[in-house]
Order: structure tokens, then sequence, then C-alpha cells
């Protein structure tokens, strides 16, 4: 009887250990989580997509539409497009290296590959 009862007890010690494991685990995972899902990470990759940037603009037109906010945003979605079109143009104007006529060729390693390997 008294072997029955100390096989249990190593069981229940086994299985209390890897509880606290598992819970550590989770611990870990969870903080890790949390670290990845911060405000500063969020905002940057929402103000690194442009749909997320674009609807935060139609979203402060709408809140603000007829006073002061109006008007900066006005101004600045109008300066903002203002400056893509300067960068477009001067990306545009500026001269290819020597040797080179049109426009460079992509790296990829879909580019680098035969036509027939391709299909």
């Amino acid at each position: 009887m008294s072997d029955r009862r100390d096989l249990l007890a190593l069981r229940k010690e086994v299985l209390v250990a890897r509880c606290s494991l598992q819970r550590l685990r989770l611990t870990g995972e969870a903080a890790r989580l949390r670290e990845s899902l911060s405000w500063p990470r969020a905002v940057a990759a929402a103000v690194a997509s442009s749909r997320a940037r674009s609807a935060l603009f139609g979203l402060l037109w709408a809140v603000a539409r007829g006073g002061r906010v109006a008007r900066i945003l006005r101004i600045a979605a109008i300066a903002l497009g203002v400056a893509k079109v300067a960068r477009a143009l001067l990306a545009a104007a500026k001269p290819a290296p020597e040797g080179q006529v049109g426009p460079a060729e992509p790296t990829s390693a879909a580019s680098s590959q035969s036509p027939e390997a391709a299909s």
C-alpha cells in the first residue's frame, strides 16, 4: 500500500513540476507577445501603410469637416501630394549610370533565371 502511495506522490510531483514549467513558458510567451504588440510598433506599422494613412486622413477629415483642423489637413494633404510628385519627377529626371540605357534591372532571383526555367 505504501508503494502505491509513494508512486502517486511521485506522479503528483511530476505533474506539479510540469504545470509550473508550462506556466513559466506561457508567461514568457505572453511577455514576448505583449512586446511585439506595443503601441509604438503598431503606430509605426500604421504610418508605414499607405492604406492606413489614407484611412486616417479620411477619418480626421470627417471629424473636423468645417473648422481650422480641416484647413490644416487640406494644406497638409496638398503638401504631401506635391512632395510625392516632386520626388517622382526627381527620380525620373535622374540620369542613368554610364553604360545603362533604360531603367535598372531588378535584382530578384526570378529575373536572373533563363526564360525557359521561368515557365
